[in-house]
């Protein structure tokens, strides 16, 4: 599926600000995905996302000494082998630079492969390197999981698909400017997140991911 089509679907499920601020609500109010977010944001550093993000070689450091690949995997349940979690803790420090988007995601091709009647799948490796890449760079790198895909009506997943569903997902947002500016001030959000003691920012993908989540 090409960019074209996956940004027409991003459009087509949050064609107006109301629909998109109604998204988060609803995400706020049936998920605790936002309260373990902004709670991993806060310890990385992200309290605000600006001009914060790692470099390749820092970020390397901090998925070893804080176990964080076992983290991320815990927290979405994946469904990653043992020896695909072993593989992956390997291949993230093979990273060149995790600012090569397309080549950071690629590591995660063969670290995982199962097989169901005879055809051999990969989904859970291309979905957690959505997930592992994005606490690298929040502002840019969007998740891109069951739910999002099964909402968008994306359909089977592989590198192609995360790579352009990004470039989508970048498109709406510099598109959509505003819808971000008017989210930081809108009183509903604010409530909301007030009551689960919840603290704004959230970086604008994050946002995004609420929104179609």
């Amino acid at each position: 599926m090409k960019q074209e089509e996956i940004y027409l679907k991003i459009e087509t499920r949050l064609p107006d600000y109301d629909i998109f601020e109604n998204a988060i609500m609803k995400s706020i109010h049936e998920n605790y995905f936002i309260l373990v977010y902004q709670s991993i944001y806060n310890q990385i550093g992200y309290d605000n996302f600006s001009n914060q993000k790692f470099n390749t070689e820092d970020f390397k450091s901090f998925l070893t000494k804080n176990n964080f690949v076992d983290l991320v995997n815990e927290m979405y349940r994946t469904r990653i082998s043992s020896k695909g979690m072993e593989n992956i803790r390997h291949l993230v420090q093979q990273v060149d630079s995790f600012d090569d988007y397309e080549k950071a995601l690629m590591i995660f091709e063969k670290s995982d492969r199962r097989n169901l009647n005879g055809t051999v799948i990969k989904p859970s490796p291309w979905s957690f390197g959505t997930k592992l890449l994005h606490f690298y760079n929040p502002q840019e790198n969007p998740i891109l999981d069951t739910i999002v895909r099964d909402n968008l009506k994306i359909g089977y997943m592989d590198a192609k698909v995360c790579m352009e569903f990004r470039k989508a997902a970048n498109c709406f947002i510099n598109k959509h400017d505003d819808y971000f500016d008017k989210i930081a001030k809108s009183e509903n959000i604010k409530k909301e997140l007030g009551e689960r003691y919840i603290p704004i920012p959230f970086s604008k993908m994050g946002l995004l991911d609420m929104a179609l989540y």
